[in-house]
């Protein structure tokens, strides 16, 4: 018999076979069904993307159809928890379908990392416990053929913890009675939305809706019998509120009577509708993590700190990695950042521009409440103010050796400069911009390269040399705690790029767009430097990689370089999401789960606080962060979204984002409002269909608006 194989570099599916057993749960009052015919069938992708295995019945005739969902990347080696997703309607192929439909609409089976099943058989229903039909209470076809199918098949935890059963509807009586009746089976029963006490049978339906009646059928009667079994294990979740509120209440009380240890959770009051968001709910209580549990780690005598790097790139479009669709440039440093940590798909800049945003990234804060809400013009004392206090700072402080490797932009005077700012050493430039290539630049003066405070020459192509310079630090601090910010210039103008890596790209017609890929692809073996340095020096594991870009791709008629910032709107400069919304990569192997995406909005001012939380800096009120610290929403510690508002200003041009809502008022148009979840590339203004959502988000950023300060330099605030 042959079965299902997993490579990680695909899933590749093999032909399947399974022979069901006959075993039924009263012999005596069933006959025994006829022994299925032994076959081979191929599981297939349908539409949907779901694995289909036409499966045979022990119980009647036909092929019947399990439908399995998986997360869009396996790890070899790797087993998942499996939940079993049971039928709205035992007979009714349409709204079976929609459980998994439901799952995949929420990226639900990345997101928790786990493999949904969901079986499908036409005339038995599942939750077949019926009081007085001896018929009809016969052992489900899930532990007959469907468990040994998909534990053979994929890569699933086949303990019982591994196994999870979610009820839809009425399938939710079927989640307890299959739990109750094989304690050493399953881990745990969600019924959704699905009242304990009624039962829709194959033959006519008889509704237990009164407490006399529901104490006396079916489920209750199980709950009383195994009530001793499950002690004071939590295996059994209730969902109140929605279609039939108040019976959850009522299973709720009799398990409190029966003293059976559960959990009891009032849902949302919503329309019980598939599209009504009751399916990501449900599946938080089964899954109470938002991503899998941790590595174990190691035990030493000392818990290290973790090593922190922080790489930015600059002016790079949303679309240019691989991890985000890039067909043209290959990326597998870069994307190796979001195979082994997490991808954020509504990550956010606080600016549109190189200074402001690098301002905001390394104080945590809105950079617009300190002044820094423009460029600066090099004037002398232009710059970070000397009133605000850096990451940098706050990690030497607490015993991190600090380093950064790139462009600073955040002042040139002598108070200003890195080593003035918490960095104990600095490799690069001070200004916006500088030649990549070794005949580039000046030896001394604005245009120089700088090791500490001193101007150097530098020899190689500069992006090669970022890269080299990072792991030397690397190398130097190893034995310690260390925190290095590589922020690199590329693939910031001018535009230019070595033979080496141009030749990379020969088929790219447009000049601009292959310099560009070039420089993207150097930057990118420049991190493979780094990376292999943490491997090599065994820092891997407990070092906290980042890899973002400063803001938007340089796209369009605004200083271009040839970045792609598809399908967002705009570009640097923009408020529209093509120049604020950017790439975001995080990897700590040791403490968070590998190749997990995350998709509540985020802001770069979080990654402050989170930095300083792994490394256990305890955050005080008095520093007035406006970032939050990101790892309890990584860890599934919390579920509840980071921020509900974000927003942004540059002079005349604001905006704000809420949920799925977005205000913004670019360049001089008049404000307009944005559905993001339906519309990413912010083509529909909806203004006028939604006045209300309108007047709160404008009215929700005239209160922001109205704590910033004027700016230092380059412009007026907006009103």
């Amino acid at each position: 018999m042959s079965i299902l194989k997993y490579d990680v570099r695909s899933l590749r599916l093999s032909h399947i076979a399974i022979l069901v057993s006959t075993l039924l749960l009263q012999p005596s009052a069933v006959a025994q069904p006829a022994k299925p015919t032994h076959t081979e069938e191929k599981a297939v992708k349908d539409a949907n993307g779901f694995f289909v295995h036409q499966l045979e019945s022990p119980y009647q005739s036909g092929k019947l159809p399990v439908r399995v969902l998986v997360p869009d990347r396996l790890d070899n080696g790797k087993k998942y928890p499996v939940v079993y997703v049971l039928p709205v309607e035992a007979k009714d192929d349409a709204k079976f379908g929609n459980g998994l439909l439901e799952i995949q609409k929420h990226d639900l089976h990345n997101t928790f990392q786990a493999v949904f099943v969901a079986p499908i058989f036409s005339t038995l229903p599942w939750y077949a416990d019926h009081p007085m039909k001896d018929e009809l209470r016969q052992e489900s076809h899930l532990l007959k053929a469907v468990v040994p199918l998909i534990e053979k098949s994929y890569p699933v935890r086949a303990e019982r913890d591994g196994r999870l059963l979610l009820g839809f509807s009425k399938s939710g009586a079927g989640a307890y009675s299959l739990i109750l009746r094989n304690p050493d089976t399953f881990g745990k029963a969600l019924a959704f939305d699905s009242p304990l006490m009624r039962e829709t049978l194959s033959k006519g339906s008889e509704v237990f809706a009164t407490q006399e009646n529901f104490e006396k059928y079916c489920v209750p009667k199980l709950l009383e019998k195994h009530a001793k079994t499950f002690a004071d294990e939590k295996r059994l979740i209730l969902l109140g509120k929605g279609f039939l509120q108040g019976q959850h209440q009522q299973a709720h009380a009799l398990m409190d009577k029966l003293k059976i240890a559960h959990e009891y959770r009032e849902g949302t009051q919503r329309k019980h509708t598939w599209d009504s968001g009751w399916v990501p709910e449900a599946v938080e209580l089964l899954l109470p993590k938002a991503l899998p549990a941790a590595k174990p780690k190691d035990t030493k005598p000392e818990a290290k700190k973790p090593n922190v790097v922080l790489i930015l790139a600059d002016d790079m479009g949303y679309a240019d990695v691989g991890c985000h669709g890039c067909k043209d440039i290959p990326t597998p440093h870069i994307d190796s950042i979001a195979k082994n940590g997490v991808r954020f798909t509504d990550a956010y800049a606080s600016a549109p521009w190189c200074s402001p945003s690098r301002a905001g990234l390394l104080t945590g804060r809105y950079q617009q409440r300190f002044g820094y809400e423009f460029n600066p013009t090099g004037a002398e004392g232009q710059g970070l103010p000397l009133t605000e206090v850096t990451l940098a700072d706050r990690l030497k402080a607490n015993g991190y050796a600090t380093g950064i490797v790139g462009k600073w932009h955040l002042g040139r005077d002598e108070k200003r400069i890195p080593t003035a700012r918490g960095f104990d050493e600095f490799f690069g430039f001070l200004g916006a911009q500088h030649s990549y290539l070794p005949a580039g630049g000046r030896a001394a003066g604005r245009a120089a390269i700088y090791r500490g405070t001193e101007a150097v020459r530098e020899p190689e192509y500069l992006t090669d040399a970022l890269g080299r310079e990072a792991a030397a630090f690397i190398e130097k601090h190893k034995a310690k705690p260390f925190f290095l910010y590589l922020p690199f210039n590329a693939v910031h103008i001018p535009m230019e790029a070595m033979d080496k890596y141009l030749k990379r790209f020969g088929d790219i017609r447009d000049e601009r767009r292959r310099t560009y890929a070039a420089m993207q692809s150097a930057m990118d073996d420049a991190i493979g430097t780094v990376l292999k340095k943490l491997r090599d020096s065994g820092l891997e594991e407990n070092t906290l990689v980042i890899f973002l870009s400063d803001h938007g791709g340089a796209a369009g008629s605004r200083t271009p370089n040839g970045a792609l910032n598809t399908p967002l709107r705009g570009a640097k400069l923009d408020l529209y999401e093509g120049g604020i919304r950017v790439p975001l990569l995080l990897q700590w192997k040791a403490k968070l789960s590998e190749g997990t995406t995350f998709r509540q909005p985020i802001i770069h001012l979080d990654l402050f606080p989170t930095i300083l939380a792994a490394a256990g800096v305890d955050v005080k009120a008095d520093w007035k962060l406006d970032g939050v610290n990101l790892l309890p929403h990584l860890t599934g510690e919390t579920s509840v979204a980071p921020h509900d508002l974000l927003y942004w200003r540059m002079g005349n041009q604001f905006a704000v984002r809420k949920g799925n809502w977005k205000l913004v008022r670019n360049d001089e148009k008049p404000a307009q409002l944005y559905d993001l979840v339906a519309d990413i590339g912010e083509t529909t203004d909806l203004s006028a269909k939604h006045p209300l959502t309108f007047k709160e988000l404008e009215t929700a950023w005239k209160a922001w608006n109205a704590t910033l300060a004027e700016p230092l330099w380059g412009g007026r605030r907006s009103k």
